[in-house]
């Protein structure tokens, strides 16, 4: 089994009638002017394959997140490819707390095998600073 693809967007949808995954607005990088900064509802889209010879409901298969080399999350990924050789997976969340600004990767695992990840880089952009100039004239 591979991932074809790994991606953190806003939102994701898989069409019904065509079965195409729709990813809208990719995650990349985020800023921040203060930590711990959260970040609201977000979608992990996965595409896998796997030959006709590998088992049809892996259950090794797991989604990791990492903050600056500290693991974060840690969740099972439920593969039910239905005889089908691909699949398209939409993993929601309804947020996500970060403690301080790098990297923030999100690794798709079978076993020990890394088979993708995705990195999202998070920035410090400093303390918002009021600039208040007095505009009336003595």
């Amino acid at each position: 089994m591979e991932v074809i693809l790994l991606v953190c967007a806003q939102s994701a949808v898989i069409d019904q009638q065509t079965n195409a995954l729709s990813i809208f607005n990719i995650l990349q990088e985020l800023s921040s002017p203060s930590f711990p900064f959260a970040i609201g509802g977000f979608t992990v889209s996965t595409i896998f394959s796997r030959e006709n010879t590998e088992i049809e409901d892996p259950t090794d298969v797991r989604l990791k997140i990492h903050l600056q080399g500290k693991q974060i999350g840690d969740f099972e990924l439920v593969l039910k490819f239905q005889g089908r050789t691909g699949l398209r997976h939409v993993g929601n969340f309804q947020g996500l707390l970060l403690t301080e600004p790098g990297n923030l990767i999100f690794s798709v695992h079978q076993g020990e095998r890394e088979m993708g990840h995705w990195t999202v880089l998070v920035q410090h952009i400093g303390t918002p600073v009021m600039n208040a100039e007095n505009s009336l004239a003595e």
